[in-house]
């Protein structure tokens, strides 16, 4: 849980965001340089690329 600076109070990011989860790994090769959805793994940029 992390801190709300507007109302100081303590709020649960699973209300704000939504988890997509894929039957299978998105190859780099299919990352887009725009999209909607971003990408996050374990490279040296936090978001590598987009789908859709």
């Amino acid at each position: 849980m992390v801190k709300n600076p507007i109302r100081n109070r303590e709020i649960h990011i699973g209300d704000y965001i939504e988890t997509i989860r894929q039957k299978y790994k998105v190859k780099r090769s299919e990352y887009l340089p725009n999209g909607t959805i971003p990408v996050v793994d374990q490279g040296q940029d936090f978001i590598a690329g987009y789908i859709y």
